[in-house]
């Protein structure tokens, strides 16, 4: 993701490869595994599930995610509309891959979720991890805390990539940093808004609960948030010295190359 000066790409092209819709397959797949983990683990067994638990859940799903699917879904995969409208902007990936992406993560979120409904008795579903503002939390300062997060977890996503594009199918730096944020962001906002930053994560059990308060919150503020970190991170906070580097190797051997050199 290097803020290419590209932007926009239609990258309609892209669309006669296999490759192009192996990412695709893989955007499915990597949010089905996200929502089953998000929905499965508030399920209420023995009492209400603890938010330390749910947010590990979420943050041990998003890095396996993106470690699973690395050979696919270069830099990363993206479960996530916000994710996949940031990569578009920075030149990473086409409109048509973005609009196919995002049409792949609706499914995959809704099966996700649906599996778990599926699978689960009635009595400890709950919500399926619906995302509700808290009672004394408004819809503005729940949108507030939507965006703050999500541009925390766009910023940690682009500054990743930036620092090991090179290593991009090897290094596990990336994987890592992307569960680490993501876990300290549901830990911070569990108890406030149910914590989207994704608006398909709220849409999958908004669906089957017909839990519609305030879920505008929910798709404007990851949003706004991904915009304001894309271009901050663009503008501003992207290293000088990047463009300095030598060119990204195109496949492995030329990777080899690299690291022997």
């Amino acid at each position: 993701m290097g803020c290419s000066r590209n932007f926009p790409r239609v990258g309609l092209g892209d669309a006669y490869y296999v490759d192009f819709w192996l990412a695709v397959l893989a955007e499915y797949l990597a949010t089905f595994f996200f929502m089953f983990a998000v929905s499965g683990s508030s399920l209420r067994w023995e009492g209400a599930p603890t938010i330390f638990q749910q947010a590990l859940a979420a943050g041990f799903v998003t890095a396996s995610m993106i470690q699973a699917f690395r050979s696919v879904s270069l830099p990363l995969v993206h479960a996530n509309p916000v994710v996949s409208l940031a990569a578009f902007i920075t030149g990473d990936a086409g409109f048509i891959q973005m609009i196919c992406s995002v049409v792949a993560q609706v499914f995959g979120a809704i099966t996700g979720t649906g599996v778990v409904m599926a699978i689960s008795p009635q009595h400890a579903r709950g919500k399926l991890g619906a995302t509700i503002p808290a009672k004394e939390v408004s819809g503005f300062q729940a949108f507030g805390v939507e965006l703050v997060l999500t541009s925390l977890l766009v910023l940690t996503m682009l500054a990743s990539i930036d620092a090991n594009k090179q290593a991009a199918r090897r290094d596990y730096g990336t994987a890592a940093a992307m569960g680490v944020v993501v876990t300290g962001c549901y830990l911070i906002a569990l108890p406030l808004t149910g914590c989207g930053l994704n608006p398909v994560r709220s849409l999958a059990p908004a669906v089957f609960t017909n839990s519609w308060e305030h879920h505008w919150v929910y798709w404007v503020g990851p949003i706004l948030g991904s915009l304001l970190a894309t271009f901050l991170h663009c503008l501003l906070f992207r290293r000088r010295e990047y463009k300095r580097q030598p060119p990204t190797p195109q496949n492995e051997n030329e990777y080899d190359d690299i690291l022997s050199s």
